[in-house]
């Protein structure tokens, strides 16, 4: 990269003359570095306690047994889970509903700590509902006559009402 000689203290002015200075390659390149400077200086700072918050709220199933509950959920609405799968489809059931528990509370206290009012709470609760997999509670029913079937509620809990 080639050096530019400019005083000590610039202008913005006088920085940009300097710059109009370099060829065009440096030039991109340097655009793309100040693009970066500009969006960390943009990006929100989150706390240490905000961050693991957050880390928790994101916690799902590993990408296998996602993968695997998904199948089960697949033949349990058509009826198909022989006894261990199951008993496995009950077991992923249960560990989505204590991941869902955790992460309602943590979402709870990032919105306390954010100091955010009870509305804005309910919202962003509200929006996690759909962020991961949820269990239906209840077995699979047929809607009279039409064929269709209904494979439940979800284990998050409804928002409270306002």
């Amino acid at each position: 990269m080639p050096t530019v000689q400019i005083k000590a203290q610039l202008t913005t002015r006088q920085l940009l003359k300097a710059v109009a200075q370099m060829p065009q390659e440096d030039l991109d390149r340097f655009a793309e570095q100040v693009a970066v400077l500009r969006a960390n200086q943009r990006a929100p700072r989150l706390s240490p306690a905000e961050s693991g918050l957050l880390e928790r709220i994101n916690q799902g199933l590993a990408a296998r047994e996602q993968e695997r509950f998904d199948e089960l959920v697949a033949k349990r609405e058509i009826e198909d889970l022989g006894e261990d799968e199951n008993a496995e489809y009950l077991r992923l059931t249960t560990l989505i509903e204590a991941l869902n528990v955790e992460r309602i509370k943590a979402l709870v206290e990032l919105a306390r700590a954010r100091r955010s009012t009870r509305h804005e709470r309910v919202e962003i609760i509200g929006r996690s509902r759909g962020a991961r997999a949820r269990a239906p509670l209840d077995p699979p029913r047929r809607d009279a006559g039409s064929g269709n079937h209904d494979s439940g509620q979800c284990l998050t809990p409804a928002p409270a009402p306002s």
